[in-house]
């Protein structure tokens, strides 16, 4: 495994522990907010995600009509 790869998975799990935390701190406060918050970041990655997979099927379509570079 390459670094870079190590580096992005250590990422995705800090930012999952976060979460974690956040939520579980809210929930300790009042059980409705950690729910609230759990719905909340569930919609929030919903459309993210959309958007993201639109940007990236506009980008596919528009490097698909580009011209090719010239071959050496």
């Amino acid at each position: 495994m390459t670094s870079s790869v190590v580096v992005l998975v250590a990422q995705q799990v800090a930012l999952g522990l976060g979460f974690v935390g956040v939520v579980g701190g809210f929930w300790h406060i009042m059980p409705i907010a950690g729910i609230a918050i759990l719905v909340g970041t569930g919609l929030g990655v919903a459309v993210h995600s959309a958007g993201y997979i639109r940007v990236e099927e506009e980008d596919a379509q528009a490097t698909q009509g580009a011209e090719q570079p010239p071959q050496p």
